[in-house]
């Protein structure tokens, strides 16, 4: 049977479903979210009423078919098209998604280079995904974010809240980040902290005795040494490592009523004085050293007044007496730029071509390039406004300029932006709400049969 595509939520998935048999698929999908989101709501519930039944409820949703279908098209439809497994994929992997030890389907090891070095990020398939995902929800339900995280609620608000600290007069600043944070989590320990049986610990959150499907990237150090290291701590690239990172996070002691904000494994203290900074730079380094689920170190990356300047998440904010000036960082502006850039050069030289011979090759370009620029503004958003109506003006007239040339409206545009082409922020990973969203209750079951190469 030919390749076939349906759309769940606007996103395209390929299958090879009779009719009759994909309107079944689809409804069995919309009964696994609904029963997804009432387990998970009860859960929560439970942990404040009932302890006891909420560990039972907790084993239910890990052992649950419906929420393993749920889970698989969850995290399916967020991947380029390239990566995501077919509709019929997602229902034969959890018809069998038995956790009895190591998940024997091998994940690919992705070496990138950075300014320091290198890190190793892992690249999951659907079964993985689909544990990962599962694992996600129940111990989303345990975790209770402090005042002075914002991995939850995003850049743009951390920053946000930094400039209303400095605005106050907390213009003594430091800047410090947990050396190899991933790496440093150990799975002994995590066994003691995280809401899920051992098992989910070792085989799903550490990857205990991961399989390796292949080495990708420069390899800086021989393979035997880099796939030892990708082995250690939580995995960076798994959808469940951020919340595991969080909720231990959530655990750090800080008696502080100000002064301090989290992103991740990211810190900024701010205070009216130097000794009161020095005082507080002491305690943070006590703190973390004492983080439950690994062996943590802090590391100082910068210190002093902010009338010189300080860059925090990407941001280069400025103490200017009453005024506080937020730009990008110049690393993020060439984030900005780099990117769209490369799809103009291609634009460019064969635009006419793939306007002629491959409209959809161009069109794909286009609507990566507009999602791409879309994602960092919405990323900078704290950045002064008039910063960001300049460099919007630049980048979406060049957008603009290329589609006119190539005879696309932007609804064209729009409508063929796909999962995996927004901006994600380099040095954080994904962006915190891709880790925290919670599902919309939003369901498209309209299909179209077509040709797929």
């Amino acid at each position: 049977m030919r390749m076939s595509v349906v759309f769940v939520d606007g996103v395209a998935f390929k299958h090879k479903m009779a009719q009759s048999e994909l309107s079944a698929a689809l409804a069995s999908v919309h009964a696994a979210r609904i029963e997804a989101r009432a387990s998970v709501d009860a859960l929560k519930v439970k942990l404040g009423q009932a302890p006891l039944e909420a560990k039972s409820l907790a084993q239910a949703i890990l052992t649950s078919k419906q929420v393993a279908l749920a889970s698989a098209v969850r995290t399916n439809k967020r991947l380029r098209p390239a990566r995501r497994a077919t509709l019929d994929r997602c229902f034969a992997v959890t018809a069998n998604l038995e956790l009895e030890g190591p998940v024997p389907e091998p994940a690919t090891i992705h070496v990138v280079p950075k300014s320091s070095g290198f890190r190793i990020v892992h690249e999951f398939k659907l079964k993985h995904r689909t544990l990962q995902d599962m694992a996600r929800r129940v111990i989303e339900c345990h975790f209770v974010p402090r005042p002075w995280q914002y991995t939850h609620r995003g850049v743009h608000k951390a920053i946000a809240k930094a400039k209303q600290q400095l605005q106050t007069g907390h213009v003594c600043f430091a800047t410090l980040d947990i050396v190899e944070h991933f790496a440093s989590f150990e799975a002994s320990k995590l066994v003691n902290e995280l809401p899920i049986p051992q098992g989910w610990v070792e085989f799903v959150v550490s990857g205990r005795h991961l399989a390796a499907g292949g080495l990708v990237g420069p390899l800086p150090v021989p393979s035997d040494v880099l796939l030892h290291q990708a082995r250690r701590g939580i995995p960076l690239g798994s959808i469940c490592s951020p919340i595991v990172a969080a909720y231990c996070m959530s655990r750090l002691s800080w008696t502080r009523s100000a002064g301090l904000l989290n992103y991740a494994d990211n810190f900024l203290l701010l205070a009216e004085t130097q000794g009161q900074l020095e005082s507080g730079i002491g305690q943070l380094f006590d703190a973390v050293a004492k983080l439950p689920g690994g062996k943590f170190q802090l590391k100082l990356v910068s210190q002093g007044h902010a009338s010189k300047s300080f860059v925090f998440l990407g941001h280069e904010l400025t103490y200017l007496g009453k005024n506080v000036s937020v730009k990008p960082s110049e690393c993020a502006f060439q984030w900005l730029l780099s990117e769209p850039e490369k799809l103009e050069v291609l634009l460019s030289k064969y635009g006419y071509l793939l306007s002629h011979q491959n409209k959809q090759k161009a069109l794909e370009l286009l609507a990566h390039m507009t999602a791409y620029a879309t994602g960092w503004f919405a990323a900078f958003r704290a950045c002064d406004e008039k910063i960001l109506q300049e460099l919007k003006a630049l980048v979406f007239s060049e957008i603009d300029e290329h589609a006119k040339k190539l005879g696309f409206t932007s609804k064209q545009i729009s409508e063929a932006i796909q999962p995996g082409m927004g901006f994600r922020l380099k040095n954080y990973g994904l962006t915190a709400a891709s880790f925290f969203d919670h599902e919309k209750d939003k369901w498209t079951s309209t299909s179209h049969n077509e040709n797929v190469t």
